[in-house]
């Protein structure tokens, strides 16, 4: 019993932690994938540069949702993908081990 209890105050001190935690806004585009019932609020992000889309389904859809991992695949193409260019990784098939 005291394992499970623990578990619960770790957990609650994280959440307080968190919810006081000054955290800076995010630099750089930032991807918003909600359901058809999610609210149209995204003040919480904090994000200046804030692309949302809302794909017809419900949340606990949304990870097996062909039009939600094409939208995450598009904006990592025209975001993530050309900020390392020039970096020398473009088309490489190195792994990383021993060489």
């Amino acid at each position: 019993m005291e394992g499970v209890v623990g578990v619960y105050v770790e957990w609650l001190t994280f959440l307080v932690a968190a919810h006081y935690d000054a955290q800076p806004p995010p630099r750089g585009p930032v991807l918003q994938v909600i359901s058809q019932g999610h609210p149209d609020d995204a003040g919480w992000l904090g994000a200046a540069d804030l692309r949302t889309v809302r794909i017809p389904c419900d949340r606990p859809e949304l990870a097996a949702n062909a039009q939600a991992r094409a939208a995450v695949l598009d904006f990592l193409q025209r975001v993530a993908l050309p900020a390392s260019a020039g970096t020398g990784h473009e088309g490489s098939t190195r792994t990383g081990h021993g060489g």
